[in-house]
């Protein structure tokens, strides 16, 4: 009887030299499908040693075409761009975001400004851009920034003061400085949301946090209080918001965190990438954005896209619609072709 071999050597092991091959085994179970008995299909039981020619079987596409059907081209329906422009930075770190009175939502890194498409993932056209653009007299390098929805204004924080917009105009008579009307407020916040829990304020900073009542204008009683509060959060936050699904949202590094206010803590599956689903970079654009293209570190990334993107696929496929799976699959499929051309093209420049 044939079994699947034990070790690192194994095709669910982790030996090296296989990444590809061993990855498009994985995907395979990620996508629905089982263990070949055909000994020379990528999802035969065991590992067979590496192919420097690995390509699918006729097995395995027949497999997943009886799972998804097969390949009939782009669906009709978009869901967003293949790709993003060259010019849009795949970055996910940001000073801060917020929403202002025009139902913008924007996002504030050094002197740029991104504008969130609210009705699909990515930007608006015509950004980045400068923030003197669009904020006239708002300064660089925000600190935090909180949107008062049922006045129509956006308050934004740098250092000691102040600025209080309507949509992307200035009001009269601001900058303000923060001690004139946010009581107990320190200086240089990390960050600011109405909570959409209770729809209070609140201000974090390091590793605690703020709740200010906007009546008095000053902080409440009992507060600072320990940012560990808001289970499931990170030990620090750089930005926050109450979005216009009513949601809030905590953003730190790279990453950004949805927080469940019954449960009183962050939702399930999260992190998630800023940058993929708020910015609208793919995990190949984030490769080419972050990546030298040369040689065999150009060929190192490619192997680790395929990983990464096999791993991410594994944990958010039950989530991703049919129209969605087929997609992936060929974005995937491309990814490995890829790979292994890379592999190819270097092989034959070492013999030359």
């Amino acid at each position: 009887m044939r079994t699947r071999r034990q070790g690192p050597g194994g095709v669910h092991g982790s030996g090296r030299g296989q990444s590809a091959q061993v990855a498009v085994h994985e995907f395979g179970h990620s996508l629905g499908l089982g263990h070949s008995e055909v000994d020379a299909a990528v999802m035969a039981p065991f590992y067979t040693g590496y192919d420097p020619n690995f390509a699918l079987h006729p097995d395995d596409i027949a497999g997943i075409q009886t799972l998804y059907g097969p390949n009939v081209g782009s669906p009709d329906i978009t869901m967003r761009p293949e790709e993003i422009p060259s010019d849009v930075p795949c970055t996910g770190q940001f000073d801060t975001i917020t929403r202002t009175s025009d139902g913008g939502t924007y996002a504030f890194k050094g002197n740029m400004v991104f504008k969130l498409d609210n009705n699909a993932i990515g930007l608006e056209s015509g950004f980045p851009t400068e923030i003197s653009s669009v904020f006239a007299d708002l300064p660089n390098d925000l600190d935090a920034s909180v949107f008062y929805e049922d006045v129509g204004k956006t308050y934004f924080f740098k250092g000691n003061q102040y600025y209080r917009f309507s949509g992307t105009t200035l009001d009269s008579g601001y900058p303000l400085s923060i001690s004139a009307k946010w009581n107990g407020l320190p200086n240089d916040l990390d960050a600011a949301f109405v909570w959409s829990g209770n729809g209070r304020v609140y201000f974090i900073k390091g590793n605690q946090y703020y709740r200010y009542n906007r009546y008095s204008e000053a902080v409440d009683a009992g507060y600072p209080r320990p940012l560990s509060v808001w289970r499931g959060l990170p030990a620090s936050v750089e930005s926050a918001m109450q979005w216009s699904n009513s949601r809030t949202y905590f953003f730190s590094g790279e990453e950004y965190y949805r927080f469940n206010d019954r449960s009183f803590r962050v939702d399930t599956s999260y992190p998630r990438s800023t940058v993929q689903y708020w910015i609208g970079c793919e995990l190949e654009d984030l490769m080419q954005a972050t990546t030298p293209t040369s040689g065999s570190n150009t060929f190192y990334m490619s192997s680790l896209a395929v990983i990464m993107l096999s791993s991410l696929i594994s944990l958010q496929l039950r989530f991703t619609p049919a129209i969605g799976r087929k997609a992936l699959y060929r974005r995937y499929i491309t990814l490995v072709n890829d790979n292994l051309s890379q592999r190819q093209s270097l092989q034959s420049a070492a013999v030359t």
